[in-house]
């Protein structure tokens, strides 16, 4: 089904392998903060920006869900950054202000323009004294989010500016940059998330065949030189893109979402691992409350679609996951000029039916990023995308399972993440090694304690029945 998808993997995979293991361990993960509580009028009770006892409850309720970095939304002064900053500190956790719209760009056309202005305006009176204030409880700024492709001169501009600030001096930059299937109105930044159709890069969902390669391949090779500008210019420390799976347009066309899933993770992971960077995906957890009225509206993904689209990142080379958003908003468009989308949190601050489903995620996440972090990734074996062996992995018996090596079979100690093809579906494999290991044992995801499942052995009964991914620990 995926075969002629080979060719546009292997572009991005043949990017260099960092000298070090592998990138950070993001213990926990993201969340992109929304406030649109505060921009009622008047504003709602649950506005945290301006209600600390609010402020605290959103913090902690977040926290407590397992999120330790949070992407603040828009914040103009001190008081509003500090009511928030306060609970995240006393929690011993972190913060970035958002910058999108304080640096000029497509869709932000009022803000500095240079650096002088950008000092003037937004460092002097905001981030040089809450830096000062909160030292690295304040970690970073969050540049863009879905940058388009004129913003990239831009925010190089923006990135030397905040290097050249020695009161700045550690903090972290993180960019969210578009999805794999973006349309031209999201590069020129003229339109909001608007993405291709299946069939505008190449993919016939009624075969499941990808009947038009040279399109797939324009759009892969279109993101890449996206992808890669941004980092090499921008120099993130965290290179991020979402891409949601659980829509009707994805879910009803299984060869186009592979297909997307597969290039934008390798993509991203590649590039920030070949660059010592971080690599991040945004998880989707919100839902569209009246699905009847939006284009294609966000389903509900519960634990087990997020661990399934987690499993994946990790078995193509990713490191950290995101949350977006953080809070129930509004979304504009739609068949009656917009609606709703459900997030973590309503807009009291207390947690929706899918915050359960988050922290189920976040400690699933956290065990694998843990693990992984040690060990320097390698590349993924799926006989579907036409890679039947790797260094570790000699063979695949199944389609319905697929491989993610760290580590290499010269090694004492090597990881294998499997992960099964569907959320829905369970998988099984029997996995040949290409060598003899002395233990075989797997991570036990409930109790975080390592199992021996085989002893001098040279192949894995892989069963993905009760959880779509799986952890293997080889040993000499």
């Amino acid at each position: 089904m995926m075969r002629l998808a080979l060719p546009l993997l292997m572009l991005s995979a043949t990017l260099p392998l960092p000298s070090a293991h592998a990138s950070e361990f993001v213990d926990g993960t993201f969340a992109f903060m929304t406030a649109e509580m505060c921009y009622e009028t008047p504003a709602t009770s649950g506005c945290y920006k301006n209600d600390p006892v609010q402020a605290r409850k959103a913090v902690n309720a977040l926290a407590d869900l397992g999120v330790t970095r949070f992407l603040l939304p828009p914040t103009d002064t001190l008081a509003i950054a500090r009511l928030i900053g306060g609970p995240i500190k006393d929690r011993g956790l972190t913060f970035y202000t958002y910058e999108g719209f304080d640096w000029y760009s497509t869709r932000g056309p009022h803000g500095a323009k240079d650096c002088a202005s950008y000092t003037t305006r937004r460092v002097d009176p905001l981030i040089a004294p809450l830096r000062a204030e909160f030292g690295d409880t304040y970690a970073g700024l969050h540049f863009a989010d879905e940058p388009a492709i004129a913003d990239i001169a831009r925010l190089e501009q923006q990135t030397n500016c905040v290097k050249s600030d020695a009161r700045l001096n550690g903090m972290k930059i993180f960019v969210n940059l578009l999805p794999l299937h973006a349309n031209e109105g999201s590069y020129n930044g003229t339109e909001h998330a608007g993405a291709l159709t299946p069939s505008q890069y190449g993919v016939d969902c009624s075969t499941g065949s990808i009947a038009q390669p040279s399109l797939t391949a324009a759009m892969v090779n279109k993101y890449s030189n996206y992808a890669r500008d941004a980092v090499d210019k921008v120099r993130p420390d965290y290179l991020a893109f979402n891409l949601y799976p659980f829509v009707p347009s994805l879910h009803n066309c299984v060869t186009a979402r592979d297909l997307l899933l597969s290039e934008n993770m390798s993509i991203i992971s590649n590039l920030a691992r070949s660059r010592g960077r971080t690599s991040i995906a945004y998880l989707q957890n919100v839902r569209t409350a009246d699905p009847a009225n939006h284009p294609d509206p966000f389903n509900y993904a519960n634990f087990n679609d997020l661990r399934w689209f987690a499993s994946w990142f990790y078995t193509f080379g990713g490191n950290g996951l995101a949350n977006f958003a953080s809070h129930t908003h509004r979304y504009s468009g739609g068949l009656n000029g917009g609606g709703f989308q459900i997030g973590l949190l309503d807009w009291n601050n207390e947690p929706t039916n899918i915050a359960g489903d988050e922290l189920n995620l976040h400690s699933y996440g956290r065990q694998f990023q843990r693990e992984l972090s040690n060990h320097a990734y390698r590349g993924f074996v799926d006989n579907a995308l036409g890679v039947t062996s790797g260094d570790l992995v000699g063979w695949i018996s199944s389609n319905q399972v697929l491989a993610g090596e760290y580590g290499a079979a010269s090694d004492t100690r090597a990881l294998v993440v499997f992960s099964r093809r569907s959320p829905a579906s369970a998988g099984s494999a029997t996995v040949g090694l290409n060598r003899w290991w002395t233990q075989v044992e797997k991570l036990d995801l409930w109790t975080g304690q390592w199992t021996t499942v085989g002893t001098s052995t040279n192949s894995i009964d892989v069963s993905l029945s009760t959880e779509p991914g799986a952890l293997y620990r080889l040993s000499m």
